[in-house]
């Protein structure tokens, strides 16, 4: 499918909606055959585009809130990594266990490279239509920062010797860290699931060949041309409208 934007979208919808408003106007001279055509099938049409283009604009907004919650919540983790290896090497475990905690905290605040966007600047490539690559190596990025927390947690575990006074860097207080950072992580796949559900429907009912919104309206045009003329008023009015199958 083509790189479109959320605008062609709406104009795509708001076409529609002026082409059957043109054909009120014919009155009983539009008449045509093929069910699809008739007017209360096109008002349906209509319809079921606007619900579906709504959904997917309320399963965006979603996503992006998702995705946003997600970065503050992981913003601490790399201090929070950090100061637990001090608090271990400021204890009295052994020189292994601290290097398998370095080890660990390496790859949790090792982060992405400068050259790679934020999840903020994927949404908003999104919301223009564009194609973001980066979304399924973020999540992943997501996904082993959390598995190499709780590895570091798992470690914390079966060390005596690491035993902090300050309750954030407790064991308990850094598995119900690790909780909520789980937790997020799972609303925004939950959230990216649903976004593509609801453009995967949208695109069905605006872009199916033959049966989709756009296919249909453009056959309309055909049908108005062959009734009226290429000459009339009745073309006219309406042969200035496009439907872009994106």
């Amino acid at each position: 499918m083509k790189s479109n934007t959320e605008a062609g979208q709406s104009k795509n919808l708001a076409n529609l909606n002026t082409l059957i408003e043109a054909i009120v106007s014919y009155g009983e001279a539009y008449a045509p055959q093929r069910a699809a055509f008739q007017l209360p099938a096109l008002r349906e049409l209509y319809a079921n585009a606007l619900q579906a283009i709504s959904a997917t604009n309320v399963a965006f907004g979603n996503y992006t809130q998702a995705i946003t919650n997600r970065e503050k919540a992981f913003e601490p983790l790399s201090t929070t990594a950090r100061r637990v290896v001090y608090a271990i090497k400021a204890s009295e475990a052994d020189e292994h266990i601290d290097a398998a905690a370095t080890t660990i905290v390496k790859k949790i605040v090792g982060g992405r490279k400068k050259a790679t966007k934020t999840d903020e600047e994927k949404a908003a490539l999104m919301a223009e239509g564009k194609t973001v690559t980066e979304i399924s190596t973020s999540q992943m990025s997501f996904d082993n920062r959390l598995g190499n927390f709780d590895k570091l947690i798992a470690l914390l575990s079966t060390t005596e010797a690491y035993n902090p006074n300050e309750n954030d860097l407790k064991v308990d207080t850094l598995k119900a860290f690790y909780n909520a950072l789980l937790a997020q992580n799972e609303r925004v796949a939950t959230a990216a699931n649903a976004l593509a559900d609801a453009r995967m429907a949208r695109n069905v009912l605006m872009y199916k060949p033959a049966t989709g919104a756009m296919d249909i309206a453009n056959d309309v045009k055909l049908y108005i041309k062959s009734v009226f003329g290429p000459s009339s008023v009745q073309f006219n009015r309406i042969s200035k409208l496009k439907f872009i199958n994106y």
